[in-house]
């Protein structure tokens, strides 16, 4: 027998308040550790209203007009409408099933509650035109029955779910406008939402945890991991859907599912959280977000043609390694809609900004069939505080086109060309069995930057953690290695920084007094690196990932996520170089060194049209591309036979960045050189679109003209004949009347109409 609340709404505003003053002590680096953001009202009202629209669709083709006359009390309804409302009455609107399954403090039921009592008052209104005090007695029976029947949520968090009940009540009694009021409890559990049975195990009543975890530990043979996962599976509250919610044992499931999944990279989880993760779900992703496996979960809890809607992180989309998530969803949905915010973060508060994430909308369907389906692209980065379709390109997709590659829905017809015409790719293309001429791989991690870290300041003397000062011998200065980061790379060039990194892999310790001496300071610190990481020695990194390819040279580095392409030759053996994990390496594979020359790779990888190209097709991350093996391996490399001119041009542009000047020669010379470059990659990817020869006539002009001492003089006055020679004009007016290459100078926004209007 359902129980009921006693509630005042003086009471229930003065413990929201309450705990809504605890909830609110988060600051935003525990929020993004937490994976939380708030949604804000408007998206709230979108996702739950658009779900309700599709969910509701199946019964009536013109659905979305029937609401609106529901909603705004139109009664000018047709037989065949008064027929939907009456089916709509006393079928669907009483047995209609809601979840949030991580629910924080309930804004999406809240928002479900008010959409679905306002949707359910009015349609009585409509059939019954009921007296005030008829309309008193079943708008209390429907706001009732909807907190009774039709909310389900689940959270890790206690407070948020007792927050949740209390918002839910104040937002009842000011529906019925009353002070006063008994309610039953909501259907809010705390658990975690990810573990525990969907469809069995719910008659066992309290072993059905135990049940569970038995069923879920039988898989595994391994003594030590059994009980590790044991012990961390008892301290969970699981989820069994069927034994939290009675109301779902004779049903296939919930008809919607809306919510906000937590934002949380898996890396930040345990590592045994993560391992049971990827032992459950199919779409687990070792280097993607947590809201991927929510999607898997949401599905199997949802019933046949039921609705799911979630505002997520839009990676998924374009994301190289989150193929699993894009074949479950490709293989067990119907996709209905994908908003998709592209970098605009303005909806979020100007705190949530800061955390990172780009988001879209997805909307799905549990049913195999599937069908064309509208994406939404945001074409503005103007601040949003309402959906407007208007402001969004639209493109219609057949899902049936759609594989587990990457998904992007606004590819220009020239990436799409560079894909398909490409003989090779950077680091090779698996799938359609394209080469590779690099081997790529990530930095290295030490577990504790800050510590490793010496910064030179004279001669032999250096600076440590909490400025930290030591004078190192020749000796103990060869176990450094000058350190190469993210903002050390511009593009062709690496800028010279005194910092380096203590590196002693392989060596003894006791052979470098003062390095050992400074280490011992924090051996605290760093015995807890090691025994997180399981490291042989406390001076050991976390991680020595792609040494060989760090030792190499040359080689070219690159930052793992940048507003542009930006990559740089290292040339020279010493001193011996270091990255960080935000910085990726790229070295030539021996059989590929006859057909390509160091700086003409650079070339093409500095290029604007492998801009345009990152930029259409690569995972972006705010305004920023990201460049991580799994993302660039599939950047198309076209080769040319004359490679000579174009590495020419390029160790030009080399020489010209290591003078590091920045005077108004510098910068001409540079620009002229920019332009020489791109024009020639232009022209050699596109060489069956264009009828120019600008790389033949270049050739024989540098090869027979060129100054035989190079200074930045010389240089500039040589760029300057070269864009001054009416074949040279003439060849670049032939590149750059080309549609497809206009586009991407006005993509670009590329200054290069004063080089070729002449």
């Amino acid at each position: 027998m359902t129980s009921y609340i006693p509630l005042s709404l003086s009471d229930v505003v003065h413990k929201i308040n309450i705990y809504e003053s605890e909830l609110n002590l988060f600051n935003s680096s525990k929020k993004k550790n937490f994976g939380i953001y708030y949604t804000p009202d408007f998206i709230v009202d979108y996702i739950v209203s658009n779900a309700f629209l599709w969910y509701l669709s199946k019964f009536d083709s013109n659905i979305q007009q029937l609401v609106k006359k529901i909603l705004s009390l139109n009664s000018n309804l047709s037989n065949h409408e008064k027929k939907i409302l009456t089916y709509l009455h006393q079928h669907i609107f009483p047995n209609i099933t809601v979840c949030d399954i991580s629910m924080g403090w309930g804004v999406f039921l809240i928002y479900t509650f008010d959409y679905l009592f306002l949707l359910r008052k009015n349609v009585f209104i409509l059939l019954y035109s009921p007296s005030p005090s008829e309309l008193e007695e079943e708008s209390k029976k429907i706001a009732i029955d909807i907190v009774q029947n039709s909310l389900f949520g689940v959270d890790l968090s206690a407070k948020a779910i007792e927050l949740a009940q209390l918002k839910l009540f104040k937002q009842v009694m000011e529906a019925l406008n009353c002070s006063n009021i008994k309610l039953p409890r909501a259907n809010f559990r705390q658990g975690n939402s990810l573990l525990g049975f969907i469809n069995k195990g719910y008659i066992n009543g309290k072993d059905s945890t135990n049940h569970w975890v038995e069923l879920f530990l039988s898989k595994f043979r391994k003594k030590t991991l059994v009980t590790e996962v044991y012990n961390f599976l008892r301290k969970q509250k699981l989820v069994h859907w069927k034994l939290f919610f009675p109301q779902l044992r004779n049903r296939e499931g919930f008809d919607i599912i809306v919510g906000n999944p937590p934002y949380i990279n898996v890396k930040r989880l345990p590592q045994i959280e993560r391992y049971i993760y990827a032992s459950i779900y199919e779409t687990y992703n070792p280097n993607g977000d947590l809201s991927n496996v929510f999607w898997e979960r949401a599905l199997s809890i949802l019933r046949p043609s039921g609705v799911v809607s979630f505002i997520v992180p839009r990676y998924w989309l374009e994301g190289k390694d989150s193929n699993k998530l894009r074949y479950f969803i490709q293989k067990n949905s119907r996709i209905l809609e994908i908003m998709d915010f592209q970098s605009n973060r303005s909806l979020f508060s100007e705190s949530e900004k800061k955390l990172g994430v780009d988001v879209s909308i997805v909307t799905l369907e549990k049913r195999k069939e599937k069908g064309l389906f509208d994406v939404y692209i945001l074409q503005n980065s103007e601040r949003i505080t309402s959906i407007n379709k208007h402001d969004f390109l639209v493109k219609q997709i057949d899902q049936e086109s759609l594989s587990s590659s990457r998904w992007n829905f606004n590819v220009p017809k020239l990436v799409e060309y560079l894909d398909e015409h490409s003989c090779l790719t950077l680091g090779g293309d698996k799938e359609n069995n394209i080469p590779g001429v690099c081997y790529i791989g990530k930095g290295c991690s030490t577990g504790n930057n800050s510590i490793f870290t010496l910064k030179k300041i004279k001669d032999n003397i250096f600076e440590g953690y909490k400025k930290v000062k030591l004078s190192l011998p020749e000796n103990e200065q060869r176990v450094l290695r000058r350190l190469i980061k993210n903002s050390d790379i511009i593009r062709y060039f690496l800028k010279k920084q005194e910092r380096y990194w203590i590196f002693l892999k392989d060596k003894s310790i006791s052979d470098y007094p003062m390095i050992e001496q400074y280490l011992h300071k924090y051996i605290e610190k760093l015995k807890e690196t090691q025994k997180k990481y399981g490291s042989k020695n406390f001076f050991d990194y976390a991680a020595y990932r792609s040494l060989n390819l760090i030792d190499s040279v040359p080689k070219i580095v690159t930052p793992y996520q940048s507003s542009i392409n930006r990559f740089a030759l290292v040339k020279s053996k010493t001193p011996l170089t270091i990255n960080e994990t935000d910085v990726i390496t790229l070295v030539i594979k021996q059989e590929m060194r006859s057909k390509l020359d160091w700086f003409f790779l650079l070339s093409l990888l500095n290029s604007e049209l492998l801009h345009y190209y990152i930029k259409h097709r690569n995972k972006k991350i705010y305004y920023l591309y990201d460049f991580r093996t799994s993302q660039i391996t599939t950047l198309p490399i076209q080769v040319s036979h004359n490679q000579k001119v174009v590495s020419f041009f390029s160790e030009c542009m080399y020489r010209a960045q290591a003078l590091q000047l920045d005077d108004r020669l510098y910068m001409q010379v540079r620009s002229k050189l920019e332009f020489i470059i791109n024009s020639l990659v232009f022209e050699i990817y596109l060489r069956e679109k264009l009828s120019s020869e600008l790389e033949e006539v270049l050739q024989e002009i540098v090869f027979t003209q060129k100054p035989e001492v190079i200074n930045i003089k010389r240089e500039n006055e040589f760029l300057s004949k070269i864009l001054s020679s009416p074949i040279i004009i003439k060849q670049l007016r032939q590149i750059y009347s080309n549609e497809e290459i206009t586009s991407v100078v006005k993509d670009l926004s590329l200054p290069y109409s004063k080089f070729i209007i002449k």
